[in-house]
């Protein structure tokens, strides 16, 4: 850890923040925000859940954090990766949600993805391959 690292970690700390192992009892998926959005939103539409999927919402760095099911590391398409084990998550609370299935999720990427690249690439979404993402 850098000393900047250390030092923001103890910023997070100090701050009433938690630290969570990722890959561990559960893995994270980072994706770019405006698909995090998308996605929690098809999330929305396609299932009802007792309580809400866990996601961390990081607007400093742009990116949205769904908490899984463990075993799914690596990356999973452009701009979309796992926490490796070894990493940590600050959330500004304990996470009171459940961890997402992968199968949801994976669904919703799908579903919402090319939507969000014809917003963001002007791509016309019967020209984008989604499979590239999963």
């Amino acid at each position: 850890m850098t000393a900047q690292a250390a030092e923001g970690a103890a910023y997070h700390h100090a701050a009433g923040a938690t630290r969570l192992p990722a890959g561990r009892p559960w893995d994270v998926v980072a994706i770019p925000r405006p698909l995090g959005e998308a996605v929690l939103h098809t999330l929305e539409a396609l299932f009802s859940y007792e309580r809400p999927p866990a996601v961390v919402d990081d607007p400093v760095h742009s990116r949205a954090y769904f908490i899984t099911e463990p075993g799914q590391g690596g990356i999973w398409g452009e701009d979309i990766w796992t926490l490796d084990a070894g990493s940590w998550l600050t959330f500004s609370h304990s996470p009171s949600a459940r961890p997402l299935p992968v199968a949801d999720l994976r669904r919703a990427l799908h579903l919402a993805y090319p939507a969000f690249r014809w917003r963001t690439a002007g791509i016309p979404p019967q020209q984008l391959n989604p499979g590239g993402i999963l």
